[in-house]
This record gives C-alpha cells, structure tokens and sequence, in this order.
C-alpha cells in the first residue's frame, strides 16, 4: 500500500487535528516504542508552501476573536446499542466503497493468548460519524473553516463471555482549543494552516487532493487514492465542518472476553467564509 507523505515540523500540540489528514506509518515497532495510543506517533507531511494571498486573507480571519464550544464526550458519534453491538455496527457496511476498502490496513499479532488486531486510520471504528451529518453535496465542504473544537476521546466496548456481561467506557483524552487552525477547501484541494497556542505566526502547513466517498469519507492524497488517509466527515445541524479520525484496537482471548477500542480525534469547524 503507498503512503501519503507529508512534511511538518514535530509537533504534539496539533497532532489531532492533523491526523484527519494523513496516514500512520504502520510499523509494529511504534506498539512498544511509545505508550498506548500515544499521540506523538511520528507523522510526516509533503512540503507545501502557500500562496502569499492565502496566508495573508487567513492572518486577515484571524484578528476576530476566536470561538470555541463546549460539546458532549459522545457529540456526532453513533454507538451501537449493547443488547444487537454486531447488527449496529455492520449497518454502515453499505458505506464502505472499494476505493475507501482499498486505504485500510493493519496490524494482528498474539501474545499470552490475548489475539490483537490494530489500525490506524480505521474506516470502520464502533464509534462512528452520526449519519445525521451527511453530506449530499460535495459542493458543502467548499470555503473557509475555523476550528472551535478540537479533542481526543477513548470509546471501549468490552464483553466477558462467561457471564455475558457488557461494559463501555468513553473517556476523555486530551481537549486541546487553544490552537487556532484553518482549513482552505476548494473543490479539489484542502489547505490547512496553523499557529499553536502562544504562537504569533501561522507556520504549519500543509495541502493536499481530496475526494469525499459516501458522503462521509474523505480521502486525502497526493498521487492516488490507494494511499489516500481516511477520516469521516460531515456536516452537523448548526452548519458546522465535523472531521474525526480513528485508531482501533480490538483484543480478545477466544470463549473468554473481548474487547474494542477507538482513539477518535474529533475536530469541529465553523464556516468563517464562503470562498476557500
């Protein structure tokens, strides 16, 4: 499978927002190397320099005063319910074309009995994009969007086969609104700049092609969609841009429990201009 490249400077302050936008390097190597789900995962990301005229009319939205919003753990995220988990959970099946199939990969190894199946990037984590966000025409993502919402939250289900109990734990990572981020789409590439919190100047930048697939997916790239990164996408009832991303984790020790968990690194945008 190619990989999207990109090229940033390191960064764990906007990790999450940049994880709607690109691949994970997929190498056992990080699963003992760094701590569970750890968000300084080394990314990189093709070079890009913007035009002088995007950067200086992304300074110019910027001198208003920026929002943020208070959201539930569970904001535009669908669960399945406990009592039919496996019906719930394949009722998006439908969503998932070829081309999205074709980006997904992962890990699976076995250790003490216990059988994991890791991915980064997931398409299909138990915690999805709420339905209710979709979009019908590709034509929405168009424009400018501010970050009000940026954060990273732990969704586990878990069953125990002997005594058919079910438990989910949804916890709150990491809420990281101090950054100010923008994203440019027009209708062929995203953009997206950046000044983390404290920082005078938007020096993050990156850029790519990108296609929306069921009205959910959005796939970012830069040669072919094969190795394009995978985040879910829609827009909400106030009109709002909800991006997230996710790392899944599946563990279980066969006839004795079972148990799945997602990192989603959700970000909600506002409209700040129609023009990208």
């Amino acid at each position: 499978m190619a990989l999207l490249l990109f090229s940033i400077k390191k960064s764990p302050v906007i990790f999450s927002y940049l994880l709607s936008l690109t691949s994970l390097v997929l190498n056992p190597y990080y699963m003992t190397a760094f701590p569970r789900y750890s968000l300084f995962l080394p990314l990189v990301f093709s070079a890009f320099i913007a035009a002088a005229q995007s950067k200086t009319d992304i300074e110019k939205l910027a001198i208003a005063p920026k929002k943020t919003v208070e959201l539930p753990l569970d904001y535009a995220i669908s669960l399945p319910g406990v009592l039919q988990w496996d019906h719930d959970y394949h009722l998006y099946d439908h969503f998932m074309t070829r081309t999205v199939s074709k980006t997904q990969i992962g890990l699976s190894f076995k250790k003490d009995s216990v059988e994991t199946l890791w991915c980064a990037g997931s398409a299909r984590p138990h915690a999805q994009l709420d339905t209710s966000t979709i979009i019908t025409d590709p034509k929405q993502l168009i424009g400018t969007w501010r970050s009000v919402s940026n954060r990273t939250i732990n969704f586990q289900d878990s069953a125990i086969w002997s005594t058919r109990e079910y438990l989910r734990n949804n916890t709150l990572i990491k809420q990281q609104n101090g950054d100010d981020v923008f994203l440019q789409i027009t209708d062929k590439q995203l953009r997206l700049y950046a000044k983390p919190e404290g920082k005078e100047n938007f020096k993050r930048e990156g850029s790519g092609r990108y296609a929306l697939e069921s009205g959910r997916y959005l796939m970012l790239y830069k040669l072919v969609k094969g190795g394009a990164s995978i985040s879910q996408v829609g827009i909400d009832k106030e009109g709002r841009l909800v991006m997230q991303a996710a790392i899944v984790e599946e563990r279980k020790i066969r006839g004795s429990y079972i148990v799945y968990e997602a990192i989603i690194s959700q970000s909600v945008f506002e409209r700040v201009n129609d023009l990208p």
